[in-house]
């Protein structure tokens, strides 16, 4: 039986260090492909910063306790299977993974969670050689779709707007196989060890942040 999509995180700010992380790099030689990688790998640890307010959470306009995450979390799967999730709208860009060893640093610790990168069919076929390069280098599996938008979608507008590269996202939720599924913009720098949120998903719960 496949396992679903347990989370979906779409953030353009940058994830703050867990309170429970530990680990202030990674270390490893090969990478899935065979090929040298990086032998260390930083994840820059920036301080917990102390919460703004300790009842700032609402169900509706009631004011509820906030969310534990290491006591979400103790109800996830130890060893669980994870993907980290992006996705790219228009031609294929260098630099366009300008945070990819943080990323990869975290799906490391994240029990080796597969990373994914969706992408339109038209725009993937435009991809250079170099850019297939540094997917492979760094793990990023190319997860190609067939729509940006939701065929025969309501609302769709002509003409520039963000719904392409806002929409796309929803193929995430059709991801099965995996405990829990994270996604996160390109340009995000990985913090830290992100795992106490995965397993937390992974117990039922869908975790999202706003943009930025």
């Amino acid at each position: 039986v496949p396992r679903m999509l347990g989370l979906l995180v779409q953030a353009s700010l940058l994830l703050p260090v867990h309170e429970a992380a530990k680990v202030s790099f990674l270390q490893h030689s090969m990478n899935s492909s065979g090929t040298q990688g990086p032998e260390h790998i930083e994840l820059h640890q920036l301080p917990v910063v102390p919460k703004a307010c300790p009842h700032c959470c609402y169900h509706g306009e009631k004011e509820v306790d906030c969310l534990d995450v290491d006591q979400c979390a103790a109800k996830g799967p130890a060893n669980g299977k994870y993907a980290i999730v992006m996705s790219y709208f228009g031609k294929p860009r260098d630099g366009m993974l300008p945070y990819i060893q943080s990323m990869e640093a975290a799906a490391a610790l994240a029990n080796n969670a597969d990373i994914f990168m969706v992408m339109m069919k038209s725009d993937s076929k435009h991809m250079t050689a170099s850019q297939k390069e540094l997917f492979q280098k760094h793990r990023v599996q190319l997860l190609d779709v067939d729509w940006d938008t939701p065929p025969n979608m309501k609302g769709y507008k002509e003409g520039g707007w963000c719904g392409h590269q806002d929409f796309i996202r929803l193929h995430v939720l059709g991801m099965e196989g995996y405990d829990a599924v994270a996604y996160y913009d390109t340009d995000i720098e990985f913090q830290g060890d992100i795992t106490p949120v995965l397993r937390c998903a992974a117990s039922g719960k869908f975790l999202s942040t706003n943009g930025g």
